[in-house]
């Protein structure tokens, strides 16, 4: 199994969704568990230069990161969160190990399931930049963002860590998209990741955090093709 490379703590509980999911993955594989290298970033520090605007200054805060990751051993690197894969592939001309990106794996999954319209449901600094609208677009993928309300109604039971009512919450969330035509909602918010597994709404759930996760484990039990 090859050695996978997270940076994390991007959002509060990034590091340990990414490392209970990765190992879950694996778990279903093998009795052993994952091969991980992590790089946990100072989250107050990032909050504040991506809040100021000083992406100069995130790219070299990335770039310092995955540079330690790759000089560990880490053969694929993964950015734990949503909300940083624009600095994706600049990062990249930095390391020579490869950076599996989080946009790749959803479009896969959601092409795989043959669905052609998703609502969003994420933090407000995604829904603001409105990342995912491009590449989904790209990939002829119709993409619905929830409202404004339906946020902030989910942000306050998450602040009130009312799990009862974010489930009941995040249920009229997805009917309220069903409604309006979409055939999946993408989970683009790792504070939601424990409720992807409920069974009961109406429409299927793509958790981008497990999907990456789901990415980086196939990368690491795939075989080394020599040339």
């Amino acid at each position: 199994m090859k050695i996978i490379g997270l940076i994390g703590n991007i959002h509060s509980d990034s590091t340990i969704t990414y490392y209970n999911y990765i190992n879950e993955i694996t778990h279903a594989k093998t009795a052993c568990s994952a091969k991980l290298i992590v790089h946990n970033l100072d989250f107050q520090e990032l909050t504040e230069l991506l809040q100021q605007q000083e992406y100069d200054s995130v790219s070299q805060f990335l770039t310092d990161a995955a540079q330690s990751v790759e000089a560990a051993g880490a053969e694929c690197l993964l950015l734990c969160s949503d909300i940083l894969h624009p600095f994706a592939n600049q990062l990249q001309t930095s390391i020579s190990i490869p950076i599996l990106h989080i946009e790749d794996a959803v479009i896969k999954e959601i092409q795989a399931a043959d669905i052609h319209k998703v609502g969003l449901l994420g933090s407000q600094h995604i829904t603001e930049q409105q990342l995912y609208i491009d590449i989904l677009t790209q990939a002829k993928i119709e993409c619905l963002l929830s409202d404004i309300k339906d946020e902030r109604s989910l942000n306050q039971s998450l602040t009130d860590q009312d799990n009862r009512s974010l489930h009941q919450k995040l249920r009229n969330v997805t009917h309220t998209f069903a409604e309006k035509g979409t055939e999946g909602i993408l989970l683009a918010d790792h504070n939601l990741s424990s409720l992807s597994s409920l069974e009961d709404f109406p429409i299927p759930i793509f958790d981008t955090a497990y999907l990456h996760a789901k990415t980086a484990v196939e990368f690491a039990f795939r075989e080394t093709v020599l040339k």
